[in-house]
């Protein structure tokens, strides 16, 4: 079974979520909110490809041994989708460089808010891959 990661799955992203279950994947999904957990969990029938991440991003140590955990329980990445706010810049370096132990090739999706300034966007994007 493939496996995903989405940071941010049971808010903005919980239509991702439900729809990587959907398509036969495994779904990690980081979040801080247990009661919005229970809620995406509730809307599927496939709960038992869940696996709740409850961590604070911004707490670079725990999100490292929560997405080793993962990988370890559920089996290599195959794709991220990750809304990461501001307030933790170096989160997606972090599960990136986890990631990349366990699988050379797979797929980022970075979602970005609603900045006007494109070239700060680019900017931004390339340092994580430095």
């Amino acid at each position: 079974m493939k496996h995903a990661l989405v940071v941010g799955g049971t808010g903005m992203l919980s239509g991702v979520s439900l729809w990587l279950l959907e398509q036969g994947y495994h779904v990690s999904i980081i979040a801080r909110n247990s009661d919005r957990m229970k809620d995406l969990i509730e809307q599927t029938d496939l709960d038992s490809h869940v696996t709740p991440l409850f961590v604070d991003y911004s707490n670079h140590d725990e999100l490292q041994r929560k997405v080793h955990a993962t990988i370890n329980k559920n089996g290599a990445i195959d794709i991220v989708v990750a809304w990461i706010h501001s307030t933790a810049p170096n989160a997606l370096n972090i599960i990136a460089k986890e990631v990349l132990i366990s699988k050379s090739e797979w797929e980022l999706f970075h979602v970005l808010g609603s900045s006007s300034d494109l070239n700060k966007i680019r900017l931004f994007s390339y340092k994580l891959w430095l």
